[in-house]
Formats: structure tokens, C-alpha cells, sequence
């Protein structure tokens, strides 16, 4: 879409995209056209013309290149995204930590009692 009202900005760099990536870690602008932006992860040119650094958190949402960017810095953006649950955080498995934490002393807890029952 050439002709759009803005052009990249080296100002975006230190900003983060929306996995909550720093965009200079990914992003580069274009020699020669400022109406251009090139992720070095997905290997793809993006216009930034039309609506500027809105365009570059578009890209950073687009399948792809979050599969990419989780598996590059470490990040799960799946995982990131999850609510928090009373205050603490949330797990894959959808149960806060204190949840977690008190099945895990049920279980303990119930080993203990068959060991000895197997002693006796």
C-alpha cells in the first residue's frame, strides 16, 4: 500500500511488541524504503506506511511469528496470556499455584498413609 502518511521510525526499537518482546530483538527497517519493516524472524517485508508501529504489533500477532518469537526468547505466549486466578498465577492447567500446591500435599499425603499400611 504505497503512499501511506507515515514511515518507520528508529523510535520503535526500544518499544515492545504485544508477546512482550523488545521490537529492535526482531524488526529492522528497510534501506531505501521507509514505508517497509523486515522481521528477521519470519523473513518478511510488512508495510508500516498506512497505520506505523500499530502495523509492526500486528505482525508480532500474526501466528507465525509468535510461534517463532516463543521458541527464540524463551517466552510462552499461550502461558503469558492466562489470567490470574484470586490474585495468584494462573498455571497450564488452569489451577492458581496455592491449588497446585495443595493437591500436591493431598498426594504426599495419601503416599504416605499406603506406605505405611504396606509396612504393617
Amino acid at each position: 500500500m504505497p503512499g501511506g502518511k507515515n514511515h518507520w521510525s528508529d523510535k520503535w526499537l526500544n518499544l515492545e511488541d504485544d508477546n512482550g518482546v523488545k521490537v529492535f530483538q526482531w524488526c529492522k527497517s528497510v534501506k531505501g524504503n521507509t514505508e517497509v519493516a523486515f522481521c528477521t524472524l519470519c523473513c518478511k517485508q510488512f508495510f508500516v506506511n498506512n497505520s506505523g508501529f500499530i502495523q509492526v504489533k500486528q505482525h508480532s500477532k500474526s501466528a507465525k511469528h509468535r510461534q517463532i518469537s516463543d521458541t527464540r526468547f524463551g517466552k510462552n505466549t499461550t502461558q503469558a496470556l492466562l489470567s490470574k486466578k484470586d490474585g495468584k498465577p494462573v498455571e497450564a492447567t488452569g489451577k492458581s499455584s496455592e491449588e497446585t500446591s495443595s493437591n500436591k500435599t493431598a498426594t504426599a499425603t495419601s503416599s504416605k498413609t499406603e506406605q505405611r499400611q504396606m509396612h504393617v
